[in-house]
C-alpha cells in the first residue's frame, strides 16, 4: 500500500478514532491496574533500523517478567529481525499492506488479538494506528507521548518521545515507566554463517578481501527521502576514509541504486 495514502488514514481517521475511543474510556472503563501480568504484547511496525534499536528494551522487558508470555506484533518490514529474538514466544505479521485488497484479514486480525493480553507496549513513536490496536488488545496499556499526534490519549501509562534523544534510550524510557531498568544496552544482530559466506564471496567479487574497509548506506528507503543526507557529505566521507586507507563500500536496495551511482561520480575512481 502506498506510504502516504496509509500517512493521511492514519492522522485523519486515527485521530478520530482516537477521540471516540477516549471518550470511552474515560466514561465507561475503569481500568484495574493491580492485577497479575502474565501476557504481554509489544508492537513495532515500521523501520527495520528502529527494530534493531529496541532489541535492549524488549528483552529487559521480558526479563522482567520472565514467566510472561511475550508476543511481538510486527510487520512484512521488520519481521527478519524480530524472529532473530529467542526470547519472543509468539510473532503476529501485522498485515495492514492488505488495508485496500483485503481489509477483512486486519479485521480479522485485530478481532483475533482483542483483549487477549495483560499489558501492551506500543513502541511506534507517530503512527496512531498501533495505539488503537494496544487500547483493544490489552488491558492496560504503554506508549509515547508524541507532539500532535494525540496518541498518547490511549494509554495508562507514556512517556514524551524527545526528538534528538537516541532511539535506544527513548526505548528504554518507555519500559523504564513500567518499573522496568534497563541494564545491558547492547544491541543484537545476528547473521548465520551462510549469510557470511555470502557477503564474504560478493566482497570478494570486487577485489575486497582486506578486513579494512567501511560500508556506507546512503538510502533511507523509498519514504525516507526528507531524512535523506547530502550526496556531497556522503562523497567527501568517502574520500576521507579513502585518504586512511580504508577500501568504502556503497549498500542498499533497488531503490537506492540511483543515489549511489551519483555518489560514486563524485568521488575518484580508486575510492569506492
Amino acid at each position: 500500500m502506498n506510504y502516504w495514502i496509509y500517512h493521511y488514514l492514519d492522522r485523519h481517521i486515527g485521530i478520530v478514532l482516537i477521540s471516540v475511543l477516549k471518550f470511552f474510556k474515560k466514561f465507561f472503563l475503569n481500568k484495574n491496574k493491580s492485577f497479575q501480568i502474565k501476557k504481554i504484547l509489544a508492537i513495532k511496525l515500521t523501520m527495520m533500523g528502529d527494530t534493531v534499536l529496541l532489541y535492549p528494551a524488549v528483552k529487559a522487558l521480558k526479563e522482567n517478567y520472565p514467566n510472561c508470555e511475550l508476543t511481538f506484533l510486527c510487520s512484512k518490514v521488520n519481521y527478519d529481525i524480530v524472529k532473530m529474538w529467542d526470547f519472543v514466544d509468539k510473532i503476529v505479521v501485522f498485515r495492514f499492506d492488505l488495508l485496500f485488497k483485503k481489509p477483512w484479514i486486519i479485521f480479522l486480525q485485530i478481532f483475533k488479538l482483542y483483549k487477549k493480553f495483560d499489558l501492551a507496549v506500543d513502541f511506534e513513536q507517530w503512527f496512531r494506528n498501533t495505539a488503537i490496536v494496544a487500547f483493544l488488545s490489552s488491558k492496560i496499556t504503554a506508549g509515547f507521548k508524541t507532539p500532535k499526534q494525540y496518541k498518547h490519549y490511549l494509554f495508562d501509562f507514556y512517556v514524551p518521545h524527545i526528538k534528538g534523544r537516541h532511539e535506544v534510550l527513548c526505548f528504554c524510557d518507555l519500559v523504564k515507566v513500567l518499573g522496568v531498568e534497563v541494564k545491558n544496552k547492547n544491541l543484537f544482530l545476528k547473521i548465520n554463517e551462510e549469510v557470511k559466506e555470502k557477503i564474504k564471496g560478493l566482497l570478494e567479487s570486487f577485489g575486497i578481501k582486506e578486513k579494512k574497509f567501511v560500508i556506507i548506506h546512503p538510502g533511507c528507503g523509498i519514504h525516507g527521502y526528507y531524512r535523506q543526507w547530502d550526496e556531497e557529505k556522503y562523497a567527501l566521507i568517502a574520500e576521507y576514509l579513502s585518504s586512511k586507507g580504508y577500501k568504502v563500500v556503497l549498500t542498499g536496495s533497488k531503490d537506492d541504486i540511483k543515489i549511489a551511482n551519483r555518489i560514486q561520480k563524485l568521488v575518484s575512481f580508486e575510492t569506492l
